[in-house]
């Protein structure tokens, strides 16, 4: 039984990873075009902007994992 819970664990990590860089992926490849379109943006512009984005998802990511460390401390 306890190696069945440790292959589910490593499927659900390999799945997770998976989906984060496959959104990761997207946003970068469909980003720019798309933000070009939607916005009337410069080339300039759109590779800033989603660059900013990107930016502060990834405060914003940190910023939920400490979170998330403290509520698990009680």
């Amino acid at each position: 039984m306890e190696r069945h819970e440790q292959l589910m664990a490593i499927i659900c990590c390999l799945y997770m990873f998976f989906v984060a860089y496959l959104t990761f992926t997207n946003f970068e490849t469909i980003g720019s075009p798309l933000s070009i379109d939607m916005y009337a943006w410069s080339k300039e512009q759109s590779t800033r902007n989603n660059g900013y984005i990107l930016g502060a998802l990834g405060c914003m990511s940190v910023g939920i994992l400490i979170v998330t460390k403290l509520l698990a401390k009680r």
